[in-house]
């Protein structure tokens, strides 16, 4: 898997290994790694429906939410985040229990 990202968009390559078509849909997660207002697990920030056919790769471009690179204050006002970022890609959250029920890990890169 191929997977680089800027603050506005994801690039992310799949292939179907298997004998079948499918379809899936690909998760971005955002985890600000030193913001103390951050919540404690990776955000949603992207997503995209995908399909391809058996043995087919192909890049797909997903647009980042701008709110997702923000953390909200006592105030309730949308303040930026701490700047060091990791992001994720793959099928599901990406925490343990998803990659065992899955069966693949996410992918990550770090933003900052």
């Amino acid at each position: 898997t191929n997977f680089t990202a800027d603050k506005d968009i994801a690039k992310v390559t799949v292939k179907n290994v298997g004998k079948y078509d499918t379809g899936e849909v690909i998760e971005l997660y955002l985890k600000d790694k030193d913001s103390v207002l951050a919540p404690p697990n990776p955000v949603l920030c992207g997503f995209k429906r995908i399909s391809l056919t058996a043995g087919e790769k192909k890049e797909f471009i997903i647009k980042l939410d701008p709110n997702a690179f923000t953390v909200v204050d006592d105030g309730g006002n949308r303040i930026p985040g701490s700047g060091d970022w990791t992001l994720y890609a793959g099928f599901g959250t990406p925490d343990s229990r998803t990659e065992v029920l899955g069966g693949q890990k996410a992918v990550s890169v770090k933003l900052g």
